[in-house]
């Protein structure tokens, strides 16, 4: 059933001080690609491609609008942002490696996360600083970066 409702706009369904958002984005076209131009057809890349394809229902107490539906959207894909900003925050392999303090004291554990925020806003500044002049591409690893390239090297 939830999945026959599936709409490229957001839709409101409650009334009851709580309501639910259901979205369904377009698809986006990602895929990963083996060195050979192929798509991948591992486990990891076919789990990630389905979790695009399935969609949103959020439950939210905010009343029952339809640009308020889009402003939701827009609210939560902002936390998944804030969300992401903690892995990069937490994380080992790629983030600051914050989860690997042993400390137990309140203000060294504060100092640390100033540092770490000082830290993200810094790397945030640098990002912006790229975008602004363009230079983001060269540090960029995804497909819009070929894409981008590909439209550039043929107006030239």
């Amino acid at each position: 059933m939830l999945y026959e409702r599936q709409l490229p706009f957001p839709r409101i369904w409650g009334g009851w001080g709580w309501h639910f958002v259901l979205y369904k984005g377009k698809p986006k076209g990602r895929s990963k690609i083996t060195c050979h131009g192929k798509r991948v057809r591992s486990k990891h890349s076919e789990q990630c491609a389905k979790c695009e394809r399935e969609p949103w229902w959020l439950a939210t107490s905010l009343p029952a609008t339809s640009t308020l539906a889009k402003q939701i959207m827009k609210l939560y894909r902002i936390r998944m942002q804030i969300e992401e900003s903690f892995r990069d925050v937490k994380g080992v392999r790629f983030g600051i490696s914050f989860e690997l303090n042993l400390t137990r004291s309140t203000n060294r554990l504060q100092m640390l996360l100033l540092v770490a925020m000082i830290a993200t806003f810094v790397l945030w500044l640098l990002g912006m600083t790229a975008r602004h002049s363009n230079r983001h591409l060269h540090y960029q690893a995804n497909t819009i970066k070929i894409a981008m390239s590909s439209q550039l090297s043929s107006l030239v």
